[in-house]
């Protein structure tokens, strides 16, 4: 009699469990279901902003990082190239041309004897360096792109320095180029990541060797 009993009781059972299977309700029922989600969201959320958020931010960094080696490069070249002006005197006038985004000037700067003329300017975003070696045409190449701006202000020698004006057409005037000692020189760049913009500004100055 007990044996039958047991029967009965493990088939209803069954028929109790395949009902629930057929009308939804074995296991979680809807509502628990999006409960769940809505805390494996959460959960998913609160671990993964973090990591998401700091990896922008890392690229944003890394990105200004590289503007800035950029930037300094380029500024350096230009600082550089300055110095050389009226080294080992050439004899002549080499500053040919100062206006305040523009100069150009003679210089050797391979030590070979013989003067290079130097031509740094700006074409739309891009700070360029031209140069031409007695008897061939003048080779141009990229310094930095992405300028904002790239200005010189020009000083003589007294003491404390003047700042040498431009004329009407914006140039220093010829007779006023041999009075130039002392070019101060400034860079600005800049990055767009996303809707995010820096600016990295730059200056330096270059003495000139009489």
């Amino acid at each position: 009699m007990d044996w039958i009993l047991y029967k009965i009781s493990i088939r209803k059972t069954l028929i109790r469990n395949i009902t629930k299977v057929m009308y939804g309700e074995a296991g979680y029922t809807a509502t628990e279901l999006i409960v769940v989600a809505a805390l494996l969201s959460l959960l998913i959320g609160a671990i993964f902003t973090p990591l998401v958020t700091g990896q922008f931010y890392w690229h944003r960094g890394e990105s200004d990082t590289q503007v800035q080696r950029k930037a300094r490069t380029a500024m350096e070249r230009v600082i550089r190239d300055l110095r050389h002006v009226g080294y080992r005197s050439l004899g002549y006038q080499y500053i040919k041309l100062a206006r305040a985004d523009e100069i150009s000037f003679d210089a050797d700067l391979d030590d070979d004897g013989s003067a290079e003329t130097i031509h740094y300017f700006v074409d739309g975003e891009i700070l360029k360096k031209g140069i031409q070696h007695q008897g061939l045409s003048e080779t141009v190449s990229q310094v930095i792109d992405n300028v904002n701006n790239f200005s010189l202000t020009y000083y003589d020698r007294s003491d404390p320095p003047g700042v040498i004006t431009f004329d009407a057409d914006g140039n220093i005037a010829d007779s006023d180029l041999s009075r130039i000692t002392l070019i101060e020189t400034h860079i600005t760049t800049s990055i767009t990541r996303s809707g995010y913009t820096k600016e990295i500004n730059l200056n330096s100055e270059a003495l000139i060797r009489h």
